[in-house]
């Protein structure tokens, strides 16, 4: 075989080989609310990827499509649905996009499935805690059902009269787990409601709304009283000055 027929095959060997290398993925982009930043409404994106094998795939190179066409996904968190234990898996955030990935092998039929939210409520840390240990997510909640469940709460673990006249109380553990909520999560709803009563959050308007409007009203209050707290500071500072 002459030199230019083995350069050719070589050339045409190589080509093969990274044809084969390459692969076509459907990445699918499901927002948990109706998308509003920047774009027309959404609920669900769906984007083609060329990418090289690889056993995994950065969850930037994954949102790079997206971003490119304008959705703003800053300050969100995102999970992919995993094929070997059949729920949606936290896979990292908008800030650490480039060191997290999602293994290619746990997906199906070159499909990846992505959920993204706003890091609001449920905490990142509840979504981490409850993928690993194999849990599926739990909905954010309406406001409504929050004071119910927070009320009953309360009543378990301060003290329930019976028609006896005898007090039954619990602790409020016990009280969480007959309630089925975390009591760090319920310690949490009752301080946003707390803080929401006090800045006159209005609950009677926005009750079926989920708890992220009052999260999101409490932010918004704390940072104004915080801006004007510095505002009066640095006025203070420059009349003696």
């Amino acid at each position: 075989m002459s030199i230019l027929g083995s350069a050719i095959d070589s050339k045409e060997s190589s080509s093969t080989s990274l044809r084969l290398s390459i692969m076509v993925l459907s990445v699918e982009l499901e927002y948990s609310q109706i998308y509003t930043e920047g774009k027309k409404p959404f609920r669900c994106l769906q984007e083609s990827l060329k990418v090289i094998k690889s056993d995994q795939i950065t969850l930037s190179e994954l949102l790079k499509p997206f971003i490119d066409r304008g959705y703003i996904l800053d300050s969100h968190m995102f999970l992919y649905y995993s094929k070997g234990r059949g729920i949606y898996v936290y896979c990292g955030n908008s800030e650490n996009a480039d060191q997290t990935s999602v293994p290619l092998n746990d997906i199906e039929n070159d499909i990846i499935q992505l959920r993204c939210r706003k890091t609001i409520e449920p905490s990142e840390k509840e979504f981490v805690k409850n993928s690993l240990n194999g849990n599926k997510v739990v909905k954010e909640r309406k406001i409504s059902e929050i004071i119910k469940k927070v009320t009953k709460w309360r009543k378990l673990y301060v003290g329930t009269v019976m028609s006896d006249g005898s007090t039954v109380r619990y602790s409020s553990k016990e009280a969480a787990s007959i309630i089925g909520i975390a009591k760090k999560t319920l310690d949490d709803y009752l301080l946003q409601l707390r803080i929401g009563k006090k800045y006159g959050f209005d609950f009677n308007y926005h009750n079926d709304d989920k708890i992220g409007v009052l999260r999101s009203f409490v932010k918004e209050k704390k940072g104004r009283i915080r801006n004007d707290k510095n505002n009066t500071k640095s006025e203070d500072s420059s009349s003696v000055n």
